[in-house]
């Protein structure tokens, strides 16, 4: 009798220990969903506020001194980016080339400004202006 009180009590401790296991584990895999969601927000959120510095001076009729603006802000923007957030407009991201077709804009006349925006990244790649 006594061996099989025992036996109860062991098997009742190791069924308490699976059921704390398992609800840690329940626990865990429920918080590493929230943070998974978390940093996917972090992403979008990156990816908008780069984007819309850029954004503001698009569009079908845009000032000519908006475009100006919009290559001085790219000329900036560039100057503090790594290579592969590195923004292009008129087919470069070439300081020179970019200041030279600035100074080409008339600043009484509207334009056409159109963002490219990568796919795999959401990153606004290049921008044409006709």
């Amino acid at each position: 009798m006594e061996n099989a009180s025992k036996a109860l009590i062991i098997a009742g401790s190791v069924l308490i220990a699976i059921l704390v296991i398992s609800l840690g584990l329940l626990i865990f895999k429920s918080t590493s969903g929230t943070t998974d969601q978390t940093q996917e927000l972090g992403k979008t959120l990156e990816v908008q506020q780069f984007n819309s510095q850029f954004l503001k001076y698009c569009g079908d009729s845009v000032k000519g001194s908006q475009v100006r603006t919009l290559c001085e802000v790219i000329i900036a923007h560039n100057a503090n980016s790594e290579n592969s957030k590195k923004v292009k407009i008129f087919g470069t991201d070439d300081v020179n080339t970019i200041s030279k077709k600035r100074n080409e804009i008339k600043t009484n006349q509207n334009y056409s400004v159109t963002q490219h925006i990568n796919e795999s990244t959401g990153l606004i790649d290049y921008i044409t202006v006709q």
